[in-house]
């Protein structure tokens, strides 16, 4: 399944698909045909523990894009708790 695809969700989520990705391979890197652009899937509760627990690492500093696309940076990505790395002093 080219989990890339909005397609792919359409019909229903894939439950069986993420209860095999968490798992089989709770941590995976993939390159959607549809989309072209890279990113990684982290499914496992540990391997996501690390993840949210290393903004050094795993940081917000690029903002959150729109529909995986590079050039349509969301305006509000500063403001939403989901994509804040620590404390940070809104201004």
């Amino acid at each position: 399944m080219d989990l890339g695809d909005p397609a792919a969700y359409v019909k229903a989520p894939p439950f069986e698909l993420w209860y095999r990705m968490r798992a089989d391979a709770p941590v995976q890197h993939s390159t959607p045909a549809r989309l072209g652009i890279e990113f990684w899937s982290v499914t496992g509760y540990h391997e996501m523990r690390s993840v949210l627990n290393d903004g050094e690492t795993f940081g917000s500093r690029y903002g959150a894009f729109l529909g995986f696309a590079p050039q349509a940076r969301d305006p509000a990505w500063q403001r939403m708790l989901v994509v804040t790395d620590g404390p940070r002093q809104w201004v």
